[in-house]
């Protein structure tokens, strides 16, 4: 009997711009978790997407160990302090890359996840607990910083996640992004710091580029229909279906007094206060339209 061609392998590259508490962690376990994935970088790894194609990027780094990207599929993830790599380095040489995949008959993907700007707030909120300082600039333990004391200062969260090279610096302990995220050195410890950025919307010329970016990425996925998205994705690039795991970061404090008393200040009950409603949309309102695009965008469409 006549032996069955054997099919030759497409390689896929999946790029996965991972903004904070935008379902994240779940999609990063889940492509860990994939059989159809070969190799999954996660973000402290992402330098090594830049060394395979050195020609491309000019990264030349001995410490990685590149795959046979031409016959596997690879996820990498951008996210933290990485974040600011995909449109500093990767954006200037994306067309050149999906083209060098498509000349081995293989596909690029962008992958970005993005949730409603208040319930993304309220989770990073509830995720790193800010504190009060004494006057010596010093925590103090157990003295959570009221939720509508803290919006003012973080407008237009989702916006400046998509333009994280405008508020980043390079420092002794590397990559520092003061205006991407609510992490150091906005956060020292479990310390909350007023942030450099006014407490007003970004410039509009952020808003703009903003949305432009927002709309380049190949698959946008509302957090709130993960299940769902992923499945497309997967369906669409040939993979195996894989069940969505259950993921549930911690807190990230250990001041059990903080966490209880930062419970309470984000709890249903309290979000239900007319104050705290009316700061939460004054700090959302920048990203109305962006929310628009995304909603417009997601796959399976939120309606």
């Amino acid at each position: 009997m006549k032996e069955a061609a054997i099919q030759p392998h497409r390689p896929v590259l999946l790029l996965y711009y991972h903004m904070d508490k935008c379902g994240g962690s779940t999609v990063r376990a889940w492509l860990r978790r994939h059989p159809s994935v070969d190799t999954f970088y996660s973000h402290e790894r992402a330098l090594a997407l830049f060394a395979e194609h050195a020609d491309l990027f000019g990264e030349a780094n001995s410490s990685w160990s590149p795959s046979d990207w031409q016959r596997s599929t690879l996820a990498v993830e951008f996210h933290d302090r990485s974040l600011h790599l995909f449109f500093t380095r990767l954006l200037p040489q994306l067309p050149a890359l999906r083209q060098r995949y498509a000349s081995v008959g293989g596909r690029l993907v962008s992958l970005i996840t993005v949730r409603e700007p208040a319930a993304q707030l309220v989770s990073i909120y509830r995720m790193w607990p800010p504190m009060r300082l004494d006057r010596a600039g010093n925590p103090i333990r157990g003295a959570a910083l009221p939720l509508e004391e803290w919006l003012p200062h973080v407008t237009g969260v989702l916006s400046r996640c998509l333009v994280p090279e405008t508020s980043c610096f390079e420092g002794r302990r590397g990559w520092a992004c003061e205006g991407l995220s609510l992490r150091p050195p906005i956060f020292v410890g479990t310390a909350w710091r007023p942030p450099v950025w006014s407490p007003r919307c970004p410039p509009g010329e952020l808003l703009r580029l903003a949305r432009e970016r927002l709309a380049s990425f190949d698959v946008v996925i509302d957090s709130s229909a993960l299940t769902a998205g992923l499945a497309n994705l997967s369906s669409s690039l040939g993979w195996r279906p894989l069940r969505v795991p259950v993921i549930t970061p911690s807190v990230q404090s250990r001041d059990e007094e903080l966490i209880r008393r930062n419970r309470e200040l984000s709890s249903p009950e309290a979000l239900s206060n007319l104050s705290i409603r009316t700061a939460l949309a004054h700090a959302t309102r920048c990203d109305a339209q962006l929310w628009g695009v995304a909603r417009a965008l997601s796959s399976p469409p939120v309606v």
